[in-house]
């Protein structure tokens, strides 16, 4: 064995004893050895020894009672047995104790959300939360228990949504009629946050006795191909592609596009040639956006000076003292067109079919202007912005009536004259006869003829070469259309 003391071991600061061991081993190994207990070690295996026979004592204990409480169990019951029969068996101390019964559940609550309640909370417009606290409440005072009915609001969101459903499907569209495809898109706050933008378009479909909202989807932007996309989408989804024979769409570049526009993508996607019915009202206003700028001058700011004077001057205008056209100042044509015109509106304004107020409005101030009569009241101007479809012909013809109340230049005066008549002689007629897609062919010609004969030379113009650009749509495709031009309608389209 080797000596793994230290050196210095005998110089160190250890007990006398140590030092001796340490000598004794390094002078005679064999008569040296170690001895003795470690009483640490041992007082702590003794504890734990001590510990387990405690366990094992309460398991023991706890073993007994449960054999003592099992016996006097097996007891009973065989004297019970023995008491009640006359045969006994050997067996009955062997018997096991019969299991203890469940609790008994509760019964489940009932649901009394019928679909009428639903459809008066639809109809309403009441979130779940005010739903399920209006139904509690409804059901304490007509004397239900709540604690046996379902009040919760996850089931009336199920149920909600369950007869939603339902109603869907009752609802399906399933026309056998040939259909007219409709879109137009918006921007729109998302329903996500409320504050940033989103494009949607509106989809729906009409027909014979027949008209369906297909859907108001969110579109990845405003370009062709994405509103193309979306519309076959919702087309496809209905089933509807053998129905589609037209499409019914705003003038802008996005949709009439040869290459990228909707309508082209469409038709290709559908294979097959479609009826493309331009909205009227569209090219129209971009006839009177042309002639007002015409007469007026351009406007070098999205509002109209003039229109916000007049607004501000509203409220001081006499509006029981109008000025209509003074018809000793027209020629016998202009005056024969006139009371043409002024029939003609008449029988409009009488079969109020108007799908907007502002429709109407341009309406009775034409009437009022061509000495029809004058309305009971005025409405007082609205938006004058350059984006509002109806506010140019809506104040020109408004400034007339009242010209000698405001305060307007001479220049200002002769165009918004020129403006009041071109609107009221010939735009507001074919405006509110827009509407009827038959009506196109027929009324772009009659238009132009019209404009022609009855308005100056510069209107006229302008007005002429506004309508022309939007005759593309005129091909072999709506030949069905004219059938209803009358003769002299015909012999017009020849001419040209």
């Amino acid at each position: 064995m080797f000596d793994i003391a230290h050196s210095k071991a005998m110089e160190a600061k250890i007990p006398e004893e140590d030092k001796a061991f340490l000598e004794a081993h390094r002078e005679d190994r064999q008569s040296c050895s170690m001895a003795g207990v470690d009483e640490k070690l041992k007082r702590a295996t003794e504890e734990k020894r001590r510990k387990r026979q405690r366990m094992e004592m309460k398991k023991d204990a706890a073993a007994s009672s449960s054999t003592l409480d099992r016996d006097v169990a097996l007891d009973l019951e065989s004297s019970t047995t023995s008491s009640s029969s006359n045969e006994e068996t050997e067996d009955d101390d062997f018997k096991a104790p019969t299991p203890a019964k469940c609790p008994r559940r509760r019964p489940p609550k009932e649901n009394k959300v019928t679909k009428e309640l639903t459809l008066a909370w639809e109809r309403d417009n009441l979130s779940i939360r005010v739903a399920t606290s209006s139904y509690a409440a409804a059901a304490m005072s007509l004397g239900h228990d709540i604690e046996h009915i379902t009040v919760s609001r996850s089931s009336i969101h199920r149920a909600r949504v369950k007869n939603r459903e339902e109603i869907a499907m009752s609802l399906s569209f399933k026309p056998e009629v040939p259909l007219v495809l409709h879109w137009d898109g918006k921007l729109l706050p998302s329903l996500a946050d409320g504050r940033s933008l989103e494009e949607r378009v509106a989809v729906l479909v009409s027909g014979e006795d027949t008209e369906e909202l297909l859907g108001v989807p969110v579109s990845a932007d405003g370009t062709g191909q994405a509103v193309a996309e979306t519309v076959l989408k919702l087309v496809r989804e209905s089933s509807l592609e053998g129905n589609i024979i037209g499409m019914a769409f705003d003038t802008t570049a996005t949709n009439t596009g040869m290459v990228q526009g909707a309508c082209i993508r469409i038709e290709r996607a559908l294979e097959k040639p479609l009826v493309w019915l331009a909205c009227r009202h569209h090219i129209l206003e971009v006839v009177l956006k042309d002639v007002f700028e015409a007469c007026m001058g351009p406007s070098s700011g999205p509002n109209i000076a003039l229109f916000k004077r007049i607004q501000n001057r509203w409220p001081i205008v006499d509006q029981s003292r109008p000025q209509p056209l003074t018809p000793t100042a027209l020629s016998s044509d202009e005056e024969a067109h006139r009371l043409e015109m002024l029939g003609r509106l008449k029988r409009l304004l009488d079969c109020g079919n108007h799908p907007r107020e502002d429709y109407k409005e341009i309406i009775l101030l034409s009437v009022a202007y061509l000495g029809g009569g004058v309305p009971t009241s005025f409405r007082a101007p609205g938006a004058y912005h350059m984006a509002r479809w109806m506010a140019k012909a809506i104040y020109a013809v408004k400034i007339m009536l009242f010209h000698d109340q405001l305060e307007m230049s001479r220049r200002e005066l002769a165009g918004i004259r020129r403006v009041a008549f071109f609107v009221t002689m010939v735009y507001a007629k074919y405006w509110n006869e827009a509407m009827i897609p038959s009506y196109a062919a027929k009324n772009d010609l009659d238009f132009i003829t019209d404009v022609k004969r009855i308005c100056d030379d510069g209107v006229a113009s302008v007005a002429e070469r506004a309508m022309r650009r939007h005759l593309w749509y005129l091909s072999e495709n709506l030949i069905g259309l004219p059938s209803s031009m009358t003769a002299s309608a015909r012999s017009r389209r020849r001419r040209w």
